[in-house]
């Protein structure tokens, strides 16, 4: 997909606020054999290609009158809302290996009640692949889970061209008991009073 860009000279944050009103968004690319550059990308063409493609998306930037391949690296967005204020594109060829982190979504969690309470230990998993073989998402079937089950990065079934750089033991997910969830989110069992020993000052009595 492509996203139109302009070459950014100016880094102020004023001249970055007229970027904004304009309808181009602050960015920078960079690569290991590509010279950086400081760029400003279409608003409205960028978040069409999160929109689709997701996070690690794929784009082609007009560099120096050259398409670019790039992955969108990075993006820092306002605290409250969904504003972008800066993205980082980091530029690749479709011949070379990347390391990356995809998200990891979980389906079939529904779950009746007193059947558990699921939670999910890992959000994203670090892959290694082409560029163009970066899947959007992991997508993982708990539903057969049960209290006390987990399920580990070996436990998936790669469906891709890519290998898995997590350690296989870790854990992705798990079912508990809702009473040691309450528990956790309690902080604890209540003392009750008449566990407590009464200490009475040494000095209690000692003044005539």
């Amino acid at each position: 997909m492509i996203v139109n860009c302009v070459a950014r000279e100016d880094k102020g944050s004023r001249k970055s606020g007229r970027l904004r009103t304009a309808g181009y968004i602050p960015a920078v690319i960079y690569g290991s054999n590509f010279s950086n550059h400081v760029i400003a990308l279409n608003d409205k063409e960028i978040r069409e290609a999160l929109r689709k493609l997701g996070e690690n998306a794929l784009v082609k930037v007009e560099i120096d009158g050259k398409l670019e391949t790039a992955m969108i690296k990075d993006i820092q967005r306002v605290p409250v809302g969904n504003k972008i204020l800066h993205i980082d594109l980091q530029q690749v060829s479709s011949t070379e290996r990347i390391q990356v982190q995809v998200p990891i979504i979980l389906v079939g969690r529904e779950l009746k009640a007193n059947e558990g309470v699921l939670q999910q230990q890992l959000d994203g998993l670090d892959i290694d692949c082409l560029a163009v073989d970066i899947p959007r998402n992991i997508t993982i079937d708990v539903s057969h889970l049960g209290v006390g089950d987990s399920f580990t990065v070996s436990d998936i079934k790669v469906e891709g061209d890519f290998t898995i750089v997590n350690d296989g033991e870790e854990v992705i997910a798990s079912i508990v008991a809702a009473t040691m969830q309450e528990e956790a989110e309690d902080g604890g069992e209540e003392v009750d009073a008449s566990d407590v020993t009464e200490v009475s000052s040494s000095n209690e009595g000692s003044e005539e």
